[in-house]
């Protein structure tokens, strides 16, 4: 990526709130999950995935929900040859306690 093009994407994210309004999407989605109720998020940036991350974690410290998978599930590479963008994405399932 060039750096116009990392510039721009920085100016988005910033002006448009974009990890605020994932932060509170998913702190939305969790709050109105019952218990057994799962969220996946698949992400396709790293702070998209840091933010998700840290929420993720900070909920099951608190009790409130638990990961379902160890690992963040990656594409395969099959997949990927399918549909290239698929390449940067990151999936996390978790669920509510």
């Amino acid at each position: 990526m060039n750096f116009a093009t990392k510039t721009f994407q920085a100016l988005r994210i910033e002006v448009n709130d974009e990890m605020g309004t994932i932060s509170k999407g998913i702190e939305g989605a969790i709050d109105i999950l019952v218990p057994g109720g799962r969220l996946v998020v698949i992400s396709f940036q790293g702070l998209e995935d840091k933010t998700v991350k840290e929420i993720f974690k900070q909920k099951a410290k608190e009790g409130i929900i638990k990961f379902v998978t160890k690992d963040t599930i990656k594409p395969k590479w099959s997949e990927v040859t399918k549909n290239p963008r698929a390449r940067s994405a990151k999936m996390k399932i978790v669920e509510k306690l």
